[in-house]
């Protein structure tokens, strides 16, 4: 009998995670000037790692410029996956993840977000912090497929 995967959820942020505060290159797109693939090829590794990972935009570009053209950028700079939702705008980070899951009727231990931003209670247990200075790394990568494979 065919064992069924659970489906793992990546909670992504772009600023600080896809990007770094010394990353900008000259495009005549906006967005895309500030992906960077270096950042982008880490998300990829965590994707390749967990299959049955969606991914969930819940960073501020999911209000603007939206989850269209935030998918376009990210696949010019060599993302291979999809932006499966975006969270819905209530409060904090957190809470907007919070409520994602709560709707959807996720197991925390199913999750993992993806940000430099702190504002994440009540989920902080499944963070992984990435810093601006960086953006994603492959330590931060790493530490996230062991988060969604229930190593952390």
């Amino acid at each position: 009998m065919e064992q069924v995967r659970a489906v793992k959820y990546l909670f992504l942020d772009m600023d600080g995670v896809v990007n770094s505060n010394g990353y900008l290159i000259k495009s005549d797109d906006p967005w895309v000037s500030m992906v960077d693939p270096l950042n982008v090829a880490q998300i990829n590794v965590i994707l390749e790692a967990i299959p049955e990972l969606l991914v969930v935009l819940s960073s501020a570009w999911r209000l603007y410029p939206g989850k269209d053209v935030t998918l376009e950028a990210l696949r010019k700079a060599g993302y291979k996956g999809d932006i499966f939702d975006v969270t819905p705008k209530e409060s904090s980070r957190g809470e907007d993840i919070y409520a994602y899951i709560f709707h959807h009727d996720i197991e925390e231990d199913d999750i993992c977000i993806l940000d430099d931003d702190t504002d994440i209670h009540p989920l902080r247990h499944r963070w992984v912090r990435t810093f601006d200075f960086e953006g994603l790394t492959p330590k931060g990568a790493a530490q996230a497929i062991d988060m969604l494979k229930g190593k952390l």
